[in-house]
């Protein structure tokens, strides 16, 4: 039976002010070391501060496309309640609007917000903030009665 030959693994090993690759073979139950003066010949001993491949350094000059996907999200989520908000408060009403559906629209942005606190992610925290801010500023209108939706919309908007 012929032993079983997996292909090399590779790992950065410090010696000394350099890193070399360090390859082995696994042959069977047993591992086998390529020798160093074999890899003197065959890899570039590297300094140590100079061990990131060029590919790494230009990958940190490139745009970071999740990013902007989630920060057009972010975007689009807090401007999403401002014509809704300001309708309210030109309108002075609240008429068609559910007092369900905000109320777990609230606890979604005080869930989001939570875990974003929760995990250190300030991307979460910020827009799902000043969501949950938007949010609960309609939620307290149409939980208000007609005539308090009238007054709170006449102090920030008042008619000339």
């Amino acid at each position: 039976m012929l032993p079983h030959i997996t292909s090399p693994v590779r790992a950065l090993i410090p010696v000394g002010r350099y890193h070399y690759w360090h390859s082995t073979r696994v042959i069977g139950q047993r591992s086998r070391a390529v020798s160093h003066a074999r890899l003197a010949r065959t890899h570039i001993l590297q300094p140590m501060h100079e061990t990131r491949s060029a590919q790494a350094r230009t990958a940190d000059m490139t745009i970071d496309w999740i990013s902007v996907a989630g920060t057009i999200g972010a975007v689009a989520s807090v401007a999403s309640f401002t014509p809704q908000a300001w309708k309210i408060i030109r309108d002075r009403s609240t008429k068609g609007l559910s007092l369900g559906m905000f109320a777990l629209t609230c606890l979604a942005f005080a869930a989001w917000t939570t875990f974003g606190v929760l995990k250190g992610e300030w991307a979460l925290i910020i827009p799902n903030t000043i969501c949950l801010g938007f949010a609960l500023f309609i939620l307290g209108m149409i939980a208000l009665p007609e005539r308090k939706t009238e007054e709170v919309a006449e102090t920030l908007d008042p008619v000339t």
